[in-house]
């Protein structure tokens, strides 16, 4: 999986984001290792919205292999209650 941009929604016009050496895994053995969970994000609910992004994989550069795993979370700086 690579990471694209969006440049035009309606014509689909993609600019990649993400070097061909990096790989991104979605899923291993099974198991969903890369994507993101999004919380608060119904208007009726009293919660700050919040989203925690995973990606798990690995980059193929000059021979070696790198594996990496990274997770951050972001949230609406405005309050939303």
């Amino acid at each position: 999986m690579e990471i694209f941009l969006d440049r035009q929604m309606v014509l689909l016009i993609f600019t990649q984001l993400t070097p061909d050496e990096v790989h991104i895994d979605s899923i291993i053995n099974s198991v969903q290792v890369s994507g993101f969970s999004v919380l608060g994000a119904e208007s009726t609910d009293t919660k700050q919205p919040f989203v925690t992004i995973r990606l798990v994989g690995h980059i193929d550069s000059k021979g070696t292999n790198t594996p990496f795993s990274l997770q951050t979370s972001v949230s609406q700086r405005q309050r939303d209650i």
